[in-house]
């Protein structure tokens, strides 16, 4: 699997989110050997009525809850966050080869194994948004369910591992690599 470009979503003003890019940044750098980009994430005061409205009232339970809640404007900017930057990356046109995302607070423990056939890659789980690498031909088409559903009512994470596990049956199709959540600075923006 080629990789093309490597991307950190953060937050350029926030100083948590500096400061977990002062370690994850160079570390992800080493660990995928490539030059990491950062694309300053959607904050929850930017988002229009538009975005708003693209969220269902209600979000689907997501892992380990049984509990249906309302999307907090967080999880929205997270989730817009990462769809735009699939979208910049379509726009590459570099349709051959895959791309790095990695969240601002993802420390990467050891490289990731790239396996033959792996046409995307996550962090410990499949569909975990917290670090992955896909191939722009399979970020169209998640861009194209975002664009086809009226209403979404999935977490980002939720969304990836249901879209990948209805789409892709084969084992090889997914490869998973350890990264770690730091937690140690805090939230950058409250859940509320």
């Amino acid at each position: 699997m080629m990789v093309n470009s490597c991307y950190m979503i953060g937050m350029l003003d926030n100083d948590i989110s500096k400061r977990y890019m002062e370690i994850t940044r160079p570390n992800a750098e080493e660990m995928l050997d490539c030059d990491i980009r950062v694309f300053d994430a959607i904050q929850p005061n930017t988002i229009t009525d538009e975005q708003h409205n693209k969220f269902a009232a209600i979000k689907s339970p997501t892992f380990g809850t049984m509990n249906s809640k309302p999307f907090t404007d967080t999880e929205k900017a997270v989730w817009l966050s990462h769809l735009t930057l699939w979208r910049k990356i379509v726009e590459e046109k570099r349709l051959d080869r895959s791309a790095w995302v990695l969240e601002h607070d993802a420390l990467i423990s050891k490289p990731p194994t790239l396996f033959p056939g792996c046409s995307s890659i996550f962090a410990n789980d499949v569909g975990q948004a917290l670090a992955y690498t896909m191939r722009p031909h399979i970020l169209k088409r998640l861009i194209a369910e975002w664009d086809n559903d009226d209403q979404m009512d999935m977490q980002i994470d939720t969304f990836m591992s249901s879209w990948f596990r209805r789409h892709h049956q084969s084992k090889k199709a997914a490869c998973l690599f350890f990264v770690d959540h730091l937690t140690e600075f805090g939230t950058t923006i409250r859940h509320l």
